[in-house]
């Protein structure tokens, strides 16, 4: 399944939750991936991706409130998708714990 990138550098790391909620609230499906400071990295399914138009159009919008400073949408790459697959093996399952009585 393909998914495509969106990189989103806030204005400032004050800004950022204003950027992902921006972001969040216009684009279905869209999933933060990652956050550190004032960048952002976001991952959208193909089938949930809006015609690009829309989506430049979006972030040029925050971009001009002052909200972020930079952006770029990219397709996901196979080293993102490989990490991605081994953040999740180290994430602990989830076990429902037994008493042996």
């Amino acid at each position: 399944r393909r998914v495509h990138g969106l990189i989103v550098k806030a204005a400032h790391a004050d800004s950022a939750t204003e950027a992902a909620a921006a972001i969040t609230e216009r684009v279905p499906g869209i999933v933060l991936r990652e956050a550190h400071s004032a960048y952002m990295r976001f991952q959208v399914p193909r089938e949930n991706l809006p015609k690009l138009s829309y989506l430049f159009g979006l972030l040029e919008e925050v971009r001009q409130r002052g909200v972020i400073d930079d952006y770029s949408v990219s397709q996901t790459t196979l080293d993102e998708i490989f990490c991605n697959f081994a953040q999740q093996a180290d994430e602990p399952l989830a076990m429902p714990i037994t008493s042996a009585v």
